[in-house]
């Protein structure tokens, strides 16, 4: 069991540094049937890679210590936190920015289904971070048999954007097991 975690977080991490380094798009295998990954994987498997997808987002994010309008149009600060109701903001410190980031990022997971386990778990919930629990909520039942709807979700302001496809084409690979 140690091996197969260690593999796992090994494969996270080569994803992450061929992303990082190459900058290639990967394109996803086109199947006639695509299930979603759920293959049973303990829990503190998700807590060791959890750290590992707080440090992608961070980097795909990048910090922002002040309130600004993201592509959305919406309020944001730190990691891509969007600005609620009733939350005042005007600087952060990188100590905070990380503090909201693990709270946004676990919100997140614990509203994946719980048919989804590891890293198309993980997956799933960035996903959720990037796009919203809204937009989670409007394509949950097609994900389910057509995990290829999340790439639909890589454009700002009518146009592809290259970093968004990136990371929507690796959560489709992660969920489908590719």
């Amino acid at each position: 069991m140690k091996y197969y975690v260690l593999i796992l977080m090994i494969t996270i991490l080569l994803i992450f540094i061929i992303d990082v380094v190459l900058y290639e798009v990967w394109k996803p295998k086109t199947k006639s049937i695509v299930r979603p990954a759920m293959t049973y994987v303990p829990l503190d498997t998700i807590a060791r890679l959890k750290p590992l997808w707080i440090k992608r987002i961070k980097f795909t994010e990048g910090l922002v210590n002040h309130v600004y309008k993201c592509p959305g149009g919406y309020n944001t600060i730190g990691y891509g936190h969007m600005v609620k109701r009733g939350e005042h903001f005007t600087l952060i410190t990188n100590k905070q920015a990380d503090s909201i980031l693990n709270a946004d990022y676990q919100f997140c997971i614990d509203n994946v289904p719980p048919i989804y386990n590891g890293n198309a778990k993980l997956a799933i919930a960035r996903f959720i971070f990037g796009a919203g629990i809204g937009t989670f909520s409007r394509i949950k039942n097609e994900l389910k048999y057509n995990p290829k709807v999340i790439l639909k979700y890589c454009n700002i302001n009518g146009k592809v954007n290259k970093t968004l496809l990136k990371e929507r084409t690796l959560e489709y690979n992660l969920i489908t097991n590719q």
